[in-house]
């Protein structure tokens, strides 16, 4: 089991929710919606992402073994978990997405392990009924991929790192295709990897499979296209913006995105109904980040009267820290210590998002207290 700074209580709230009140919403309130059942279990850590497999909810731990958890709808209670740390078959060091099997293969998913760059099946009944589990575990022969969708012909698309664009077409087998959606026309080319990082993006089809939208992480940019990339459709969004960035230099010296005072956050989650693309949009001023020679960067920022706390962290060398569990792990204990010089001790503790920049750095929301 991963070393924890501090102990984790994860609470799911599944199933479908109820409306406490009528269904009647006049333009002024909105209903309050209560959850019918709620899975709490302290065996759990940090999870990352929750998808729907027919009657299931598949969740995924990013910050304690087992990584899987396959929780009934109906109880709630969990089937049955899977998945140790490690670098071998069936293992994961940094378990990040689930995609889903597609409409003939309902009970199976695919795990995205971010640092391995490789997706492993799993099914989920061997889970459930205690079996031996056989997982089929693969590299994706590509880019390196951040997000990932499967659409119902069996074709994959992925944002991430994309060679030449944003968004880049896997073959059935994961093998490469190419990339499909380019960085705008009037983008200046620069160096490395330095537009691959800025305009990363968030990739999702519709459920019959037949268009796909892109949001960018660092942007605003929200786009509808076809498999080939062929644009359907540019969202109107509020407040547009391009990425922002500055010129960085990896300990290779390779060139890299590297943080500026302008660089914010666009879109930080994309979903998509058969009429809808739902995003989740971030609207922060940007973020302030002071020169210092000390391992640990910190700026503030004001969002709609509350201060969040950005925290952008390497080891004492400047290098990439192995993934966002080290980072939780050595945030924790700074804050904990820092929490111990004023006579308390670290309360609350919750790494909210952990992105990384490139260059040996990270972008990490933090939001913690200390209680005297």
């Amino acid at each position: 089991m991963r070393p924890t700074a501090v102990g984790v209580l994860a609470t799911l709230s599944i199933a479908a929710c109820r409306q406490a009140e009528p269904a009647t919403v006049d333009t002024g309130s909105l209903s309050e919606l209560t959850p019918d059942a709620v899975f709490a279990d302290d065996s759990l850590g940090w999870i990352v992402e929750i998808a729907l497999a027919g009657d299931r909810v598949v969740a995924l731990d990013a910050l304690l073994e087992p990584a899987v958890h396959v929780v009934d709808l109906e109880r709630p209670g969990r089937l049955g978990s899977y998945g140790l740390e490690g670098d071998g078959p069936g293992e994961f060091k940094d378990p990040e997405q689930i995609v889903t099997g597609a409409g003939e293969s309902p009970d199976e998913v695919w795990i995205l392990d971010g640092i391995h760059q490789r997706l492993t099946r799993l099914s989920l009944p061997e889970i459930e009924t205690g079996a031996e589990v056989s997982p089929e575990t693969v590299p994706l022969n590509g880019p390196n991929a951040g997000a990932l969708v499967r659409t119902s012909d069996g074709t994959w698309f992925a944002g991430g790192w994309i060679t030449d664009g944003r968004i880049g077409r896997y073959h059935a087998d994961r093998s490469y295709d190419r990339t499909i959606l380019g960085f705008p026309p009037d983008v200046v080319d620069v160096p490395g990897t330095t537009l691959p990082q800025a305009y990363e993006s968030w990739v999702v089809a519709d459920p019959e499979g037949e268009r796909l939208a892109a949001a960018t992480l660092l942007g605003g940019l929200l786009e509808i296209f076809d498999h080939d990339g062929v644009p359907i459709a540019r969202a109107a969004v509020p407040e547009p913006f391009r990425p922002a960035w500055a010129q960085g230099r990896s300990r290779n010296g390779r060139a890299v995105m590297a943080v500026s005072p302008e660089t914010r956050y666009g879109f930080t989650d994309l979903a998509a109904t058969r009429r809808y693309a739902l995003i989740i949009a971030t609207p922060l001023s940007a973020v302030s980040v002071p020169e210092t020679e000390t391992p640990t960067r910190a700026a503030t920022f004001e969002s709609g009267g509350a201060t969040v706390v950005c925290t952008i962290f390497t080891d004492a060398d400047g290098a990439r820290v192995s993934n966002c569990t080290a980072l939780a792990n050595a945030i924790a204990a700074a804050i904990a210590a820092q929490c111990e010089e004023h006579g308390g001790e670290l309360g609350h503790f919750d790494m909210v998002t952990c992105f990384y920049l490139g260059g040996g750095y990270y972008l990490v929301r933090v939001e913690a207290s200390c209680v005297y």
